[in-house]
């Protein structure tokens, strides 16, 4: 087996970033089916999710105010 023929991961991680940037800003349009329309419409319009890990972090004080 070639191990040059597949890229390490750390090649591929190093990679992905530019692929994302090179391909993302261009983009004005996603498309996804009805199903998944469905449901990403009904998470928006749902209940907020109790996050009281959240609540607790936003509640105490900063660093710049201790």
């Amino acid at each position: 087996m070639d191990k040059k023929a597949s890229p390490s991961p750390t090649t591929a991680s190093h990679r992905a970033p530019e692929h994302v940037a090179e391909s993302l800003p261009d983009r004005t349009r996603f498309e996804i089916g009805a199903r998944d329309w469905a449901e990403f419409k009904a998470a928006l319009d749902g209940p907020p999710r109790d996050l009281p890990r959240l609540a607790q972090l936003l509640n105490k004080p900063s660093v710049f105010e201790q």
